[in-house]
């Protein structure tokens, strides 16, 4: 729903609020309308047009890929970790993008060695 229509006596706008304050202990909190919005967000939110390295996967999501947009892309061949990590040795740090179960596909990201990785190279890992 649009903040716009948000009231207190919303009850969206309530259980928000209950989860800020009572449960995080915060001011407010971000609920997106869905996980399409949240990838975009968040992706939005991180990257530096024309300055953040942007290591995605081909078979990523499309909001993963609309959200990284402004980004400088360097995709990365589908669960391929010798690719990511001859564009990391050749473009240093920035933000690793991958899903964890890639619907398209069926096939799984190597978690462990992505956050290996992420350590080495001083990246963030998006999943």
């Amino acid at each position: 729903m649009a903040g716009v229509f948000l009231q207190q006596a919303c009850l969206q706008y309530q259980v928000s609020d209950l989860l800020a304050k009572k449960i995080l202990g915060k001011e407010s909190v971000y609920l997106p309308q869905s996980g399409y919005v949240a990838n975009y967000d968040l992706l939005q939110a991180l990257v530096i047009p024309t300055k953040t390295h942007i290591y995605i996967d081909t078979g990523a999501h499309k909001s993963l890929w609309e959200g990284a947009s402004r980004g400088i892309i360097h995709k990365i061949k589908h669960n391929s970790l010798d690719d990511l990590k001859q564009n990391l040795r050749k473009f240093g740090s920035g933000i690793i993008v991958v899903d964890s179960l890639y619907s398209g596909k069926g096939s799984i990201a190597d978690l462990i060695e992505l956050c290996n990785l992420k350590e080495q190279y001083n990246c963030m890992l998006i999943v």
